[in-house]
């Protein structure tokens, strides 16, 4: 099995980090720029490709940034692609949206692209899988909404058939875990804030290419009353034939708690799923309060890990 890599990536409006340098994109003459993402360590993560895109081009995308977005599409090798730009085609704020975004859209959703993450509206926003017309459809582009980086909020307007999670009133980043096989994303409140949203899901072109597997935690926050126990399933999803046992652990937990995985290892079926129930135990803690709890699941030297928000009382 490779020995994939994955990093953590935070976005907001106006606040991109990512650990790569710079150089390491191609950048063209319209402001556009392209390129692989590395770890800590330098090494390239396989699998991921992140895109930055010129949206503000006075209302029309010129044909030469549509021209080098279709050429860098065609010659990326990665199963997982994610753009960033500032206007979003859909949105439900004080603004409704940016129609002049679809020929992106459109361009992103023929290549099988997975994310776009936009600003504009101050405020959070995520939305299904669709393409370039709004359309739901299982291979579409998840469109997120991270106008949370600062300035003013705004509200929340309207509804829309594809907008699945919305907040506004806290600030905040966009955290992603990402793997050769697909994502978790996470909305990080600022400290005291109170709104969190999460969503996972594989990539589009990602079960083809790469042995990779995830983790995924079903409730998040989850409670834990002292003297008393919990339970939540926990899901280990496999991507490109990945087949291994998986053993599961955690970390983060106040003293006075325990935990268990049963069954443990889990062993998922090819590109299928395998679920195992999480116990966590609070018989003799003082602890009160909420904790930000890691699942670890391993397979050989290949650590995936996801999180959920534990609150003791």
């Amino acid at each position: 099995m490779p020995q994939t890599k994955h990093i953590r990536f935070l976005f907001a409006i106006a606040l991109l980090v990512a650990i790569v340098p710079f150089s390491a994109f191609a950048q063209s003459s319209n402001g556009s720029i392209s390129g692989n993402v590395a770890d800590a360590s330098g090494g390239a993560l396989p699998g991921v490709t992140i895109t930055a895109l010129n949206s503000g081009t006075g209302g029309t995308i010129s044909s030469t940034q549509l021209a080098w977005l279709e050429a860098d599409l065609a010659a990326n090798t990665k199963p997982c692609t994610a753009a960033y730009f500032h206007y979003p085609l859909v949105s439900r704020g004080n603004y409704t949206g940016a129609a002049a975004m679809k020929p992106f859209y459109d361009r992103l959703y023929a290549a099988k692209a997975d994310l776009v993450l936009v600003g504009h509206d101050h405020n959070y926003q995520r939305y299904g899988k669709m393409s370039g017309f709004q359309v739901a459809t299982t291979d579409g582009l998840r469109q997120i909404i991270v106008g949370t980086g600062g300035a003013g909020v705004y509200a929340i307007r309207g509804t829309h058939p594809l907008l699945e999670a919305s907040g506004s009133g806290t600030f905040g980043v966009l955290r992603l875990d990402l793997t050769a096989m697909g994502y978790d994303a996470t909305f990080v409140p600022q400290v005291g804030g109170a709104y969190t949203d999460r969503v996972s899901a594989g990539c589009n072109n990602g079960l083809r290419l790469f042995p990779d597997f995830g983790v995924g935690a079903a409730t998040s926050p989850l409670t834990l009353v002292r003297r008393a126990n919990v339970t939540q399933p926990v899901t280990v999803s496999s991507g490109g034939g990945f087949a291994s046992p998986v053993r599961l652990s955690l970390s983060g937990l106040p003293s006075g708690t325990s935990y268990s995985f049963s069954p443990n290892p889990v062993t998922p079926a090819a590109n299928g799923q395998a679920v195992t129930t999480l116990t966590l135990r609070a018989p003799t803690t003082n602890y009160t309060g909420t904790l930000t709890i890691k699942v670890k699941g391993t397979a050989g030297t290949v650590l995936r890990t996801t999180t959920f928000r534990l609150v003791i009382r």
